[in-house]
Protein backbone atom coordinates (compact mmCIF):
# COMPACT_ATOMS: atom_id res chain seq x y z
CA UNK A 1 0.00 0.00 0.00
CA UNK A 2 2.74 2.46 1.02
CA UNK A 3 4.81 1.53 -2.05
CA UNK A 4 1.91 2.10 -4.48
CA UNK A 5 1.12 5.43 -2.76
CA UNK A 6 4.72 6.57 -3.22
CA UNK A 7 4.63 5.52 -6.87
CA UNK A 8 1.33 7.38 -7.40
CA UNK A 9 2.70 10.54 -5.76
CA UNK A 10 5.90 10.24 -7.78
CA UNK A 11 3.98 9.96 -11.04
CA UNK A 12 1.78 12.94 -10.11
CA UNK A 13 4.80 15.09 -9.32
CA UNK A 14 6.44 14.01 -12.59
CA UNK A 15 3.33 15.01 -14.56
CA UNK A 16 3.18 18.40 -12.85
CA UNK A 17 6.86 19.02 -13.55
CA UNK A 18 6.33 17.93 -17.16
CA UNK A 19 3.48 20.40 -17.58
CA UNK A 20 5.62 23.12 -16.03
CA UNK A 21 8.44 22.45 -18.49
CA UNK A 22 6.00 22.45 -21.40
CA UNK A 23 4.52 25.75 -20.22
CA UNK A 24 7.94 27.41 -20.06
CA UNK A 25 10.04 25.67 -22.72
CA UNK A 26 7.06 25.19 -25.05
CA UNK A 27 6.65 28.97 -25.34
CA UNK A 28 3.19 29.12 -23.76
CA UNK A 29 4.18 31.80 -21.23
CA UNK A 30 5.46 34.05 -24.01
CA UNK A 31 2.37 33.40 -26.15
CA UNK A 32 0.09 34.25 -23.25
CA UNK A 33 2.10 37.45 -23.02
CA UNK A 34 1.04 38.41 -26.56
CA UNK A 35 -2.62 37.94 -25.58
CA UNK A 36 -1.97 39.84 -22.35
CA UNK A 37 -0.66 42.83 -24.34
CA UNK A 38 -3.85 42.86 -26.43
CA UNK A 39 -6.00 42.41 -23.32
CA UNK A 40 -4.24 45.37 -21.67
CA UNK A 41 -5.21 47.68 -24.53
CA UNK A 42 -8.78 46.31 -24.51
CA UNK A 43 -8.99 47.26 -20.82
CA UNK A 44 -7.61 50.73 -21.51
CA UNK A 45 -10.22 51.34 -24.18
CA UNK A 46 -13.01 49.83 -22.03
CA UNK A 47 -14.03 47.44 -24.79
CA UNK A 48 -16.03 44.24 -24.27
CA UNK A 49 -13.74 41.26 -23.74
CA UNK A 50 -13.88 38.48 -26.33
CA UNK A 51 -12.10 35.29 -25.31
CA UNK A 52 -12.16 34.08 -28.92
CA UNK A 53 -10.41 37.27 -30.01
CA UNK A 54 -7.81 37.00 -27.22
CA UNK A 55 -7.07 33.42 -28.32
CA UNK A 56 -5.94 34.65 -31.75
CA UNK A 57 -2.63 36.30 -30.69
CA UNK A 58 -1.89 33.33 -28.43
CA UNK A 59 -2.37 30.80 -31.24
CA UNK A 60 -0.38 32.89 -33.74
CA UNK A 61 2.52 33.27 -31.32
CA UNK A 62 2.40 29.63 -30.21
CA UNK A 63 2.52 28.34 -33.77
CA UNK A 64 5.42 30.65 -34.73
CA UNK A 65 7.54 29.82 -31.68
CA UNK A 66 6.83 26.08 -31.81
CA UNK A 67 7.66 26.02 -35.51
CA UNK A 68 10.87 27.98 -34.94
CA UNK A 69 12.02 25.87 -31.99
CA UNK A 70 11.31 22.64 -33.87
CA UNK A 71 13.27 23.77 -36.94
CA UNK A 72 16.24 24.95 -34.84
CA UNK A 73 16.38 22.15 -32.33
CA UNK A 74 19.95 21.22 -33.31
CA UNK A 75 21.23 24.78 -32.90
CA UNK A 76 19.49 25.07 -29.51
CA UNK A 77 21.31 22.04 -28.10
CA UNK A 78 24.33 24.19 -27.16
CA UNK A 79 22.78 27.49 -26.14
CA UNK A 80 19.42 26.27 -24.75
CA UNK A 81 19.97 22.63 -23.69
CA UNK A 82 16.92 22.44 -21.39
CA UNK A 83 14.54 23.68 -24.07
CA UNK A 84 16.14 21.60 -26.81
CA UNK A 85 15.95 18.46 -24.68
CA UNK A 86 12.29 19.06 -23.84
CA UNK A 87 11.30 19.68 -27.47
CA UNK A 88 13.27 16.70 -28.73
CA UNK A 89 11.50 14.40 -26.27
CA UNK A 90 8.13 15.69 -27.47
CA UNK A 91 8.98 16.23 -31.14
CA UNK A 92 6.10 14.19 -32.55
CA UNK A 93 3.64 15.72 -30.09
CA UNK A 94 4.85 19.22 -31.04
CA UNK A 95 4.15 18.46 -34.71
CA UNK A 96 0.63 17.42 -33.73
CA UNK A 97 0.22 20.64 -31.74
CA UNK A 98 1.28 22.74 -34.75
CA UNK A 99 -1.65 21.32 -36.72
CA UNK A 100 -3.97 21.86 -33.74
CA UNK A 101 -2.91 25.51 -33.40
CA UNK A 102 -3.66 26.16 -37.07
CA UNK A 103 -7.09 24.53 -36.88
CA UNK A 104 -8.03 26.45 -33.74
CA UNK A 105 -6.76 29.69 -35.27
CA UNK A 106 -8.88 29.12 -38.38
CA UNK A 107 -11.96 28.53 -36.20
CA UNK A 108 -11.30 31.73 -34.22
CA UNK A 109 -10.75 33.79 -37.36
CA UNK A 110 -14.09 32.61 -38.75
CA UNK A 111 -15.75 34.57 -35.94
CA UNK A 112 -14.01 37.82 -36.95
CA UNK A 113 -14.04 40.02 -40.04
CA UNK A 114 -11.91 40.11 -43.19
CA UNK A 115 -9.49 42.83 -42.02
CA UNK A 116 -8.75 41.04 -38.75
CA UNK A 117 -8.20 37.78 -40.62
CA UNK A 118 -5.85 39.40 -43.13
CA UNK A 119 -3.79 41.11 -40.43
CA UNK A 120 -3.61 37.94 -38.32
CA UNK A 121 -2.44 35.90 -41.32
CA UNK A 122 0.13 38.58 -42.19
CA UNK A 123 1.65 38.28 -38.70
CA UNK A 124 1.58 34.46 -38.90
CA UNK A 125 3.22 34.36 -42.33
CA UNK A 126 5.78 36.95 -41.21
CA UNK A 127 6.79 34.68 -38.33
CA UNK A 128 7.10 31.63 -40.57
CA UNK A 129 9.14 33.54 -43.16
CA UNK A 130 11.55 34.65 -40.45
CA UNK A 131 12.43 31.03 -39.66
CA UNK A 132 12.48 29.76 -43.26
CA UNK A 133 13.81 32.73 -45.23
CA UNK A 134 15.04 35.78 -43.38
CA UNK A 135 16.79 34.56 -40.24
CA UNK A 136 20.05 33.22 -41.61
CA UNK A 137 20.43 36.11 -44.04
CA UNK A 138 19.34 38.85 -41.66
CA UNK A 139 21.18 37.95 -38.47
CA UNK A 140 24.45 37.35 -40.31
CA UNK A 141 24.54 40.75 -42.02
CA UNK A 142 22.25 43.10 -40.05
CA UNK A 143 22.95 43.82 -36.39
CA UNK A 144 19.81 43.26 -34.31
CA UNK A 145 17.74 42.01 -37.26
CA UNK A 146 15.87 39.41 -35.19
CA UNK A 147 15.06 41.96 -32.48
CA UNK A 148 13.67 44.53 -34.92
CA UNK A 149 11.76 41.94 -36.96
CA UNK A 150 10.11 40.24 -33.99
CA UNK A 151 9.31 43.50 -32.19
CA UNK A 152 7.75 44.95 -35.33
CA UNK A 153 5.30 42.10 -35.87
CA UNK A 154 4.24 41.98 -32.20
CA UNK A 155 3.69 45.75 -32.26
CA UNK A 156 1.60 45.35 -35.43
CA UNK A 157 -0.53 42.92 -33.43
CA UNK A 158 -1.89 45.87 -31.45
CA UNK A 159 -3.80 46.90 -34.58
CA UNK A 160 -5.82 43.69 -34.41
CA UNK A 161 -7.89 45.64 -31.89
CA UNK A 162 -9.16 48.42 -34.20
CA UNK A 163 -9.78 45.90 -37.00
CA UNK A 164 -11.73 43.52 -34.73
CA UNK A 165 -13.71 46.20 -32.90
CA UNK A 166 -13.98 48.38 -36.03
CA UNK A 167 -12.38 51.44 -34.45
CA UNK A 168 -10.38 54.30 -35.89
CA UNK A 169 -6.61 54.14 -35.35
CA UNK A 170 -6.00 56.78 -32.66
CA UNK A 171 -2.79 58.39 -31.41
CA UNK A 172 -3.20 56.32 -28.27
CA UNK A 173 -3.07 53.06 -30.25
CA UNK A 174 -0.05 54.25 -32.22
CA UNK A 175 1.65 55.19 -28.95
CA UNK A 176 0.89 51.80 -27.42
CA UNK A 177 2.21 50.02 -30.52
CA UNK A 178 5.43 52.05 -30.29
CA UNK A 179 5.66 51.24 -26.58
CA UNK A 180 5.23 47.53 -27.32
CA UNK A 181 7.91 47.73 -30.01
CA UNK A 182 10.43 49.28 -27.61
CA UNK A 183 9.61 46.83 -24.78
CA UNK A 184 10.04 43.90 -27.19
CA UNK A 185 13.43 45.26 -28.25
CA UNK A 186 14.52 45.07 -24.61
CA UNK A 187 13.09 41.56 -24.26
CA UNK A 188 14.53 40.05 -27.43
CA UNK A 189 17.98 41.62 -27.08
CA UNK A 190 18.12 40.40 -23.49
CA UNK A 191 17.36 36.87 -24.71
CA UNK A 192 20.36 37.06 -27.02
CA UNK A 193 22.68 37.48 -24.02
CA UNK A 194 22.27 33.85 -22.98
CA UNK A 195 23.14 32.79 -26.56
CA UNK A 196 26.22 35.02 -26.77
CA UNK A 197 28.87 32.30 -27.14
CA UNK A 198 26.92 30.10 -29.56
CA UNK A 199 25.91 33.09 -31.69
CA UNK A 200 29.53 34.26 -31.80
CA UNK A 201 30.70 30.84 -32.96
CA UNK A 202 28.06 30.91 -35.73
CA UNK A 203 29.14 34.38 -36.86
CA UNK A 204 25.79 35.96 -36.02
CA UNK A 205 25.57 39.73 -35.55
CA UNK A 206 23.55 40.15 -32.37
CA UNK A 207 23.97 43.11 -30.04
CA UNK A 208 25.59 41.01 -27.27
CA UNK A 209 28.07 39.56 -29.80
CA UNK A 210 28.98 43.01 -31.07
CA UNK A 211 29.04 44.86 -27.72
CA UNK A 212 29.55 42.22 -25.04
CA UNK A 213 27.28 41.38 -22.11
CA UNK A 214 27.82 44.40 -19.83
CA UNK A 215 27.59 47.05 -22.55
CA UNK A 216 24.43 45.40 -23.90
CA UNK A 217 22.80 45.55 -20.47
CA UNK A 218 23.71 49.24 -20.12
CA UNK A 219 22.17 50.01 -23.52
CA UNK A 220 19.04 48.05 -22.56
CA UNK A 221 18.72 50.11 -19.39
CA UNK A 222 18.74 53.23 -21.58
CA UNK A 223 16.14 51.75 -23.96
CA UNK A 224 14.08 50.89 -20.89
CA UNK A 225 14.02 54.63 -20.10
CA UNK A 226 13.22 55.53 -23.72
CA UNK A 227 10.02 53.47 -23.48
CA UNK A 228 8.70 56.29 -21.28
CA UNK A 229 8.28 58.58 -24.27
CA UNK A 230 5.28 57.02 -26.11
CA UNK A 231 3.43 56.37 -22.86
CA UNK A 232 3.88 59.97 -21.68
CA UNK A 233 2.66 61.07 -25.10
CA UNK A 234 -0.40 58.86 -24.67
CA UNK A 235 -1.10 60.33 -21.25
CA UNK A 236 -0.90 63.89 -22.59
CA UNK A 237 -3.03 63.31 -25.69
CA UNK A 238 -5.60 60.90 -24.24
CA UNK A 239 -5.49 62.01 -20.60
CA UNK A 240 -5.02 58.60 -19.03
CA UNK A 241 -3.03 59.22 -15.82
CA UNK A 242 -3.54 55.61 -14.70
CA UNK A 243 -0.95 54.69 -17.34
CA UNK A 244 1.69 55.98 -14.93
CA UNK A 245 1.21 52.86 -12.80
CA UNK A 246 1.87 50.62 -15.77
CA UNK A 247 4.88 52.70 -16.69
CA UNK A 248 6.49 52.71 -13.24
CA UNK A 249 5.80 49.02 -12.65
CA UNK A 250 7.32 47.91 -15.93
CA UNK A 251 10.32 50.17 -15.56
CA UNK A 252 11.13 48.70 -12.15
CA UNK A 253 10.49 45.16 -13.37
CA UNK A 254 12.91 45.55 -16.29
CA UNK A 255 15.45 47.36 -14.09
CA UNK A 256 15.41 44.35 -11.75
CA UNK A 257 16.09 41.64 -14.31
CA UNK A 258 18.60 43.72 -16.26
CA UNK A 259 20.60 44.45 -13.10
CA UNK A 260 20.30 40.89 -11.83
CA UNK A 261 21.50 39.46 -15.17
CA UNK A 262 24.97 40.97 -14.69
CA UNK A 263 25.68 38.37 -12.01
CA UNK A 264 24.19 35.37 -13.81
CA UNK A 265 25.46 32.96 -16.45
CA UNK A 266 24.48 29.58 -17.88
CA UNK A 267 21.32 28.00 -16.50
CA UNK A 268 20.64 30.85 -14.07
CA UNK A 269 20.55 33.34 -16.93
CA UNK A 270 18.40 31.03 -19.05
CA UNK A 271 15.88 30.59 -16.21
CA UNK A 272 15.73 34.35 -15.70
CA UNK A 273 15.01 34.75 -19.43
CA UNK A 274 12.37 32.02 -19.72
CA UNK A 275 10.45 32.86 -16.54
CA UNK A 276 11.01 36.45 -15.43
CA UNK A 277 11.54 38.18 -18.80
CA UNK A 278 8.92 36.20 -20.73
CA UNK A 279 6.55 36.60 -17.78
CA UNK A 280 6.63 40.40 -17.92
CA UNK A 281 3.69 40.78 -20.28
CA UNK A 282 1.36 38.68 -18.14
CA UNK A 283 1.58 41.42 -15.51
CA UNK A 284 0.52 44.21 -17.88
CA UNK A 285 -3.26 43.78 -17.53
CA UNK A 286 -2.92 43.19 -13.78
CA UNK A 287 -1.10 46.51 -13.38
CA UNK A 288 -3.69 48.33 -15.48
CA UNK A 289 -6.57 46.83 -13.49
CA UNK A 290 -4.78 47.89 -10.30
CA UNK A 291 -4.28 51.38 -11.72
CA UNK A 292 -7.99 51.61 -12.46
CA UNK A 293 -8.79 50.86 -8.82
Amino acid sequence: MAVSLKISIGLTVKKILGLGKEFIYGGHLLSLGFSAIIYTVVIFLKLPVSLTFLAIPYLISQFIYSYNHLKEIHFDADSNPERASHIKQREHFTRFLLAAYLILLAVCLLTTNLLTTMLALTILIGGILYTDVFKELGIKYIVGFKNLYTSFFVAVGVFLIPTFYQLEISLFLIGIALFVFIRLIVNTVFFDIKDLESDKSRGLKTFPVMMGKKKTIIVLQLINLVSLIPIIGGIITDKQPSTYFLLIGLMLYAFYYLTHAIFLNGKGLRNLSYIVVDGEYVFWPLLVLLARG
